[in-house]
């Protein structure tokens, strides 16, 4: 078990160290870029207000005619325009590197989830497909005469692919209408089986009995499907992943079905699996 929860724990550092990788990759893919849309020349756009003023003016002035004085801008040499042109490229080339940069990483921590989602699916997979499946493979029930104390066989199969550890049941015989008025309870019994382990395609069986024989008016009363005899019982075990497991069951002879040949049969709403 420790193993097991080991190499899962293997497993998950793989993939959580592949995330970290494409992270890293995305984010040294973007400050390369970043780098080469900043290493063009930085140029600073002037400020309007170092453009010295001309002033036209008359060389002399009276009240009637005074003198007029007029500011008039530079215009921009061939120097500022190509650096004004430069300088607005740069800022496109980097606000598009940041947003590839964002996409990037925003892609990056979606590839991350879905290798982790990838995983949890192909554990969750394997667990079901691997894990032991003790359920009830036969069940029959013998000596239904009268004068006589009527015993079940009932076999529990180990079904999956791996074994079943602290595997235990209880099972008892009852007699009672059919169909029922109370469904008997689950609850453990003292008569508990000790545990052991069951392999995969090994069986196990339980063989509870009535602890009385059988008269002659209970005999016709199954006969005549108006009685049954009753066998409840409730097997658990751990499987192969740590996870306790359990097989409940009720069966019965007589009612409907009859008891010519002692089989048995599920009574329904009654029988539950993990």
């Amino acid at each position: 078990m420790l193993k097991r929860k080991i190499c899962d724990w293997y497993l998950a550092s793989i993939v959580a160290l592949m995330g970290i990788v494409v992270l890293a990759n995305f984010a040294l893919d973007v400050a390369n870029a970043r780098t080469a849309g900043t290493s063009s020349p930085s140029v600073s756009k002037e400020s309007s207000s170092n453009k010295k003023p001309i002033y036209l003016t008359q060389d002399t002035g009276s009240q009637q005619k005074p003198f007029v004085v007029r500011t008039i801008s530079t215009p921009e040499t061939q120097s500022e325009a190509s650096n004004d042109a430069i300088y607005q490229q740069a800022s496109t080339a980097d606000r598009h590197t940041v947003e590839v940069g964002i996409a990037a990483i925003s892609f990056g921590l979606f590839q991350t989830i879905a290798l982790f989602l990838t995983f949890w699916i192909m554990r969750r997979t394997a667990t079901k497909q691997l894990r032991a499946y003790c359920l009830v493979e036969s069940a029959r029930i013998e000596n239904i005469v009268a004068g006589q104390t009527p015993v079940a066989v009932v076999t529990i199969r180990n079904s999956g692919q791996t074994p079943a550890a602290e595997f235990r049941q209880w099972a008892n015989m009852g007699f009672d209408h059919f169909p029922q008025t109370i469904p008997p309870p689950m609850d453990e019994r003292e008569d508990e089986l000790p545990s052991h382990p069951l392999a995969p395609g090994r069986e196990i069986s339980a063989h509870p009995s009535l602890g009385r024989a059988l008269s002659a008016m209970e005999v016709a009363g199954l006969q005549a499907g108006a009685v049954a005899l009753y066998v409840i019982g409730r097997a658990t075990y751990i499987d192969s992943f740590g996870k306790e497991q359990f097989t409940e069951y009720c069966l019965f002879a007589g009612g409907p079905i009859g008891i010519d040949k002692g089989q048995m049969s599920a009574y329904p709403g009654q029988n539950h699996f993990t």
